[in-house]
């Protein structure tokens, strides 16, 4: 299965839908993790925290 995770389209929002620790989880489990590219930034989890962990980071939200 397949999870995405999209950026905040908000402005005043800081949070994330999905942290980088709940991508590991979710890896262990065996789904996929997409997450647009800087959806953390807000929230002080860059692209490189996410991809570290095992997300793969997309550019396109149609992929989502």
């Amino acid at each position: 299965m397949i999870i995405g995770v999209p950026k905040e389209i908000q402005q005043d929002e800081k949070r994330v839908a999905l942290v980088p620790r709940g991508v590991e989880a979710l890896r262990k489990m065996g789904f996929t993790v997409l997450v647009e590219s800087k959806a953390g930034i807000h929230a002080d989890y860059g692209n490189p925290k996410y991809e570290e962990v095992g997300a793969e980071i997309i550019t396109d939200t149609a992929e989502l």
